[in-house]
């Protein structure tokens, strides 16, 4: 319930900076409990499936807190906004635009101040999604990368093992395998098949051809060490080979025209809900 409050108080705020996608009418309050949420199990289904540890979980929280004392220090300032605004709004019923001048200076002064908010908290949710985005492991960020949003949970939330190079590990040490015993006579022929069922996928990830070029050569290195160790060395080391061999795509660069999937990590709401599953 109290959350519930919490929210409710949110309300005018995050219609400053989100006008185009809150609609107005007699169940406003109803409207936006139920949308606020949809959007509470949408950021559960990603934070559940990424399998955050208790430090990324305090990290988040710390982020999030940030977020909502913010908003917390304005609310005082809403109360002032929003009767002035009444105000202005009586006055132009009234007396047109021959209005009081003190009356629309004060207006005009609490305008630029929530002007000057929106940008402050702009550039503090920019912020705050880089340092989100920065305390998630690799395999997060892939979880992350092909998370929609969604009510039900996806069969790759619950096993994300599935998402990302996991599903292709086995296949790429069963082929080092076999590279392993083919006789030297036929590795190269070997090579130039196993590239062939690769170089599709290299290319869709290495758009360069001196990139692609020099993951072939990469390839031939790695089948050449693996066929030089025993067979113990190769089970201590074939994870690393295999990383070796499957080619990253170029890592992307924080979208500075929105918050991308992060936004489910990051906004106001959430804090309660870190809280809860960290005490779990």
């Amino acid at each position: 319930m109290e959350e519930i409050v919490i929210m409710k108080k949110l309300t005018m705020l995050l219609m400053f900076f989100c006008v185009g996608t809150v609609f107005f009418g007699a169940n406003l309050s109803k409207q936006f409990e139920l949308r606020q949420t949809i959007q509470d199990i949408q950021s559960l289904n990603l934070i559940i499936g990424l399998n955050l540890t208790k430090n990324q979980l305090n990290q988040l929280i710390n982020i999030n807190k940030k977020i909502e004392n913010t908003i917390s220090s304005i609310e005082s300032r809403m109360d002032v906004m929003n009767s002035k605004y009444k105000e202005f709004k009586e006055g132009l019923i009234k007396d047109g635009f021959e209005l009081d001048k003190k009356l629309m200076s004060e207006t005009g002064k609490l305008h630029r101040e929530e002007i000057d908010f929106k940008e402050e908290f702009k550039e503090l949710n920019k912020e705050s999604f880089k340092k989100a985005e920065a305390i998630l492991t690799d395999a997060q960020k892939k979880v992350l990368e092909n998370y929609k949003p969604c009510l039900l949970p996806t069969k790759d939330l619950r096993n994300p093992a599935r998402i990302g190079q996991a599903g292709h590990g086995s296949h790429f040490i069963n082929m080092l395998r076999r590279s392993r015993n083919v006789p030297d006579e036929k590795l190269e022929e070997m090579i130039e098949r196993i590239w062939k069922k690769s170089e599709r996928k290299v290319r869709r990830k290495l758009k360069d051809d001196s990139a692609v070029k020099k993951h072939k050569d990469v390839l031939i290195e790695v089948i050449a060490e693996a066929r030089n160790m025993s067979e113990a060395e190769f089970e201590i080391n074939k994870e690393f080979l295999i990383k070796r061999i499957i080619p990253e795509k170029p890592k992307k660069e924080f979208k500075k025209h929105g918050p991308g999937k992060v936004r489910f990590l990051v906004r106001p709401g959430l804090v309660a809900i870190y809280q809860k599953l960290l005490a779990k």
